[in-house]
């Protein structure tokens, strides 16, 4: 069976695919009254270089065919301008997202390894209590933080509990305090409370 597509099934097709809500106060196109139902998919294919209509560009001949070099050509034009700047605009939110501002290693007596520290030397952290690892006014702006223990050897198995200023009364109570606080983790071996070193990653 043979389809004909015209260029106000495309439009339509365009429109719903890119989910726009968009609302325009007019047709562009002498041909297309304000009140058809197909003017704001039209107006939206023109505002967004998808068709330039027909001719001189006034009109847009709703119900000519669309051949094969229009139809290719659109697909081009709404990947160029729809597609390709929404994963740019995604990639780059996504980069945001995952910016390194500062890592460290931390030693189990809260000494910073300074080959890594980023901006972090010892005296922003401190040991406290147990196994409570104080951050104090540190240098950079964070958003959310990775920890990871460091083994060597045999060690036991350890994990790590992070807490912060404000932060809910997590399993990990602040053991940490004072007004510069930025961020508090305290670190299990073998499920006890115990120091252990870690690595931590800030990002923004």
């Amino acid at each position: 069976m043979h389809f004909t597509k015209t260029k106000l099934a495309l439009a339509i097709i365009a429109i719903v695919v890119a989910g726009s809500s968009a609302a325009f106060a007019g047709s562009v196109f002498s041909d297309v009254d304000d009140d058809r139902f197909y003017a704001d998919a039209a107006a939206w294919a023109k505002d967004n270089g998808i068709t330039f209509g027909c001719g001189d560009g006034t009109t847009f001949c709703p119900d000519d065919p669309v051949t094969r070099g229009e139809n290719i050509t659109f697909a081009k034009r709404y990947d160029d301008n729809i597609v390709q700047p929404a994963l740019q605009e995604i990639n780059d939110d996504m980069d945001a997202m995952i910016t390194v501002v500062a890592y460290a290693n931390i030693m189990d007596d809260g000494t910073v390894e300074v080959a890594h520290s980023s901006g972090i030397t010892d005296a922003h952290v401190a040991r406290e209590a147990i196994s409570a690892f104080c951050f104090y006014d540190l240098p950079f702006e964070f958003s959310t933080v990775q920890v990871t223990p460091r083994y060597e050897g045999n060690d036991e198995h350890a994990t790590a509990e992070v807490a912060w200023p404000g932060a809910p009364d997590l399993l990990v109570g602040l053991d940490c305090g004072g007004a510069d606080l930025d961020l508090e983790v305290a670190t299990l071996e073998g499920g006890t409370w115990a120091p252990h070193g870690f690595t931590i990653v800030f990002f923004g």
